[in-house]
């Protein structure tokens, strides 16, 4: 939930599909997507604020706007 406890995001455990999906709480209707991970998103936390979100898929972390839904950083952990 982001803070404001209005919006939640979700992914669904489905190794076909790896988007981050937005869902307004007060009615459940779909708000919009995230898409850019190329492997399964395991985490997502919000950063303080009720439109910028972060997540993890594999070695990769992205971090997002969610108003725009644009990622405006991506972070790969390298060996």
């Amino acid at each position: 939930y982001d803070p404001s406890g209005k919006v939640l995001a979700s992914s669904p455990e489905n190794i076909r599909i790896h988007d981050i999906f937005l869902y307004d709480v007060s009615n459940g209707e779909r708000l919009g997507s995230l898409r850019g991970h190329s492997s399964l998103v395991t985490a997502l936390v919000y950063l303080g604020s009720n439109d910028r979100l972060a997540s993890a898929s594999g070695a990769e972390i992205k971090f997002w706007n969610c108003e725009n839904r644009n990622c405006f950083r991506t972070i790969i952990q390298q060996d």
